[in-house]
């Protein structure tokens, strides 16, 4: 691995990790992407947090409210991960695998499926990048299971067909919000 390889850390647990934008908020070298459940713990994660010092820009939230669905999910995704991500252009991808949004999981209050985990992984597998998934929040035996089976399918180059579930409006509203947020940092995000 090069001394100066660049490393995009994509972050879909229900949970925000604030731990890991604080940790990398000032660097220029990793981008940090991350869509969590807002409101809820740990209460970080807003469009505003965006890095700092050299690492401006290079924090991108993407907050979704209680019944987020399959469908802002994949918004999410075509809107503003993949162009981030292919505008940082990194050397690799980490990915912070929580399954703790599945529609049955006690936890959280999104309503996501297993084909919704499989499609994220399928989006970047596009990118031809060795991708390493760090298995994070899930509480829901079976639906873990499901989940990350989905993923590997996905990061194997399966693809899925069109999310079925349905968000209510407002998660579609944060995905237009934050994709205006990003377009301030990243000319390949389309803020409309």
């Amino acid at each position: 691995m090069r001394q100066d390889a660049r490393v995009a850390i994509v972050d879909f647990d229900v949970h925000h990790g604030d731990g890991t934008q604080a940790t990398f908020g000032a660097r220029s070298d990793v981008l940090y992407v991350s869509l969590h459940e807002y409101p809820f713990y740990p209460g970080s994660g807003w469009l505003e947090e965006v890095g700092h010092g050299q690492g401006t820009g290079r924090t991108v939230n993407i907050p979704l409210p209680p019944g987020t669905a399959g469908d802002a999910i994949e918004a999410a995704f075509s809107r503003i991960v993949v162009p981030v991500v292919a505008d940082f252009a990194p050397d690799w991808i980490l990915v912070s695998a929580g399954y703790d949004g599945h529609r049955a999981d006690p936890l959280a209050d999104w309503v996501l499926e297993a084909n919704d985990y499989g499609r994220m992984a399928r989006h970047l597998s596009r990118f031809d990048l060795p991708v390493v998934y760090f298995l994070e929040g899930g509480y829901e035996y079976d639906a873990i299971v499901a989940s990350v089976a989905s993923t590997l399918r996905g990061g194997a180059g399966t693809d899925f067909p069109t999310p079925t579930g349905t968000s209510p409006s407002l998660a579609a509203e944060m995905v237009d919000t934050s994709a205006r947020q990003a377009a301030k940092h990243w000319r390949s995000v389309q803020a409309d």
